[in-house]
């Protein structure tokens, strides 16, 4: 019976990957990218902990779980929300947005229009 719950978890998590995969693909710009990435990715991941979690069920296991994952949760949206506005920042001008909430009195950086490369 426990094999089913944790094939239930781990086709689940497999499925919230695959659709944060599609997003990542197939949205326009970065901001939608990394909501894609950061919200089906995350649930996805945390979808296939419970199913390692529920599979080798020992309490080792089981807490380094939970850490994982209270640390992929904590991590993932400071590091999306700063990686989006870097790119709001340095691409503000062709950034083509729906609604564009970012402050008028907020400039790009200066060096907004250096080669990334460096």
């Amino acid at each position: 019976m426990i094999e089913w719950v944790v094939s239930f978890f781990l086709l689940g998590g497999a499925f919230f990957v695959l659709i944060a995969t599609l997003g990542v693909i197939r949205f326009p710009d970065t901001l939608t990218r990394m909501h894609a990435a950061t919200k089906a990715g995350s649930f996805g991941v945390a979808l296939m902990l419970i199913a390692g979690s529920l599979h080798w069920g020992t309490t080792e296991v089981v807490v380094k779980a939970v850490v994982i994952l209270i640390l992929f949760y904590v991590t993932t949206p400071v590091a999306s929300q700063l990686l989006s506005r870097a790119a709001l920042r340095r691409y503000k001008d062709t950034a083509q947005l729906e609604v564009d909430e970012w402050p008028p009195s907020v400039e790009p950086r200066k060096d907004a229009t250096a080669d990334p490369r460096r």
